[in-house]
């Protein structure tokens, strides 16, 4: 970024001249955050996606991360889960439309695992099948502060639906979104059984859309 006589920022052109400056250029984008007192991060080009995210390990001020509708690629992903681990700021990240898959599900199950921020997750239209949902339930098992998680249009059948159930039992305060997944009779008895006797709880079941609250 560069800023002009009008005070706009401007992106420089150039991949060799981007990579030359990826160190410089975010640790100004870090200052300009602190400065505006800026509270969400968004980075939609690819080429400079990873540095940002990398960037923002030492960031305080960033709260929200969004990087919707992107096609994120996984270094990017492997990249924001690492900041994660380290991170106790950041709060909510949207990745809808990002096309994680299992894999990326996977990365970042295993950070949020150990971070202490992170209350709401976005990860709708992401090709998420059982087993990220799988390992997604490991991460609800041992972390208690995520208590917003956005699942709708991915691929969690069954399997996922009566993992996603075991890792409710217990919990006081959960608002998750399943709509649009391939949930059959016997994930949706799973999750009706843990629901179950809850006042604050609303089911549509035409919808595969479950939350306690």
């Amino acid at each position: 970024m560069k800023k002009n006589t009008k005070g706009t920022y401007t992106r420089k052109v150039g991949y060799e001249l981007l990579v030359e400056h990826y160190n410089k250029e975010f640790s100004q984008l870090q200052v300009l955050c602190r400065d505006k007192g800026a509270d969400s991060f968004t980075v939609n080009d690819p080429m400079m996606r990873k540095a940002a995210v990398e960037a923002l390990g030492n960031n305080q001020t960033i709260k929200e991360i969004d990087l919707s509708f992107s096609a994120i690629e996984h270094a990017s992903i492997e990249a924001l889960a690492n900041v994660l681990e380290k991170n106790n700021t950041i709060t909510k990240i949207n990745l809808n439309n990002s096309f994680i898959g299992n894999r990326g599900a996977i990365a970042l199950a295993e950070a949020l695992k150990v971070n202490k921020s992170i209350t709401n997750i976005d990860l709708a239209n992401n090709c998420i099948g059982d087993e990220g949902a799988v390992a997604l339930v490991e991460t609800l098992q041992v972390n208690k502060l995520i208590t917003n998680i956005n699942l709708a249009n991915n691929c969690i059948g069954d399997e996922g639906a009566v993992a996603l159930a075991e890792a409710f039992k217990g919990r006081h305060k959960i608002n998750i979104i399943l709509e649009s997944n391939y949930i059959g009779n016997i994930g949706k008895t799973a999750l009706e059984k843990v629901f179950k006797g809850n006042p604050a709880m609303d089911i549509k079941l035409e919808s595969y859309y479950y939350i306690i609250g």
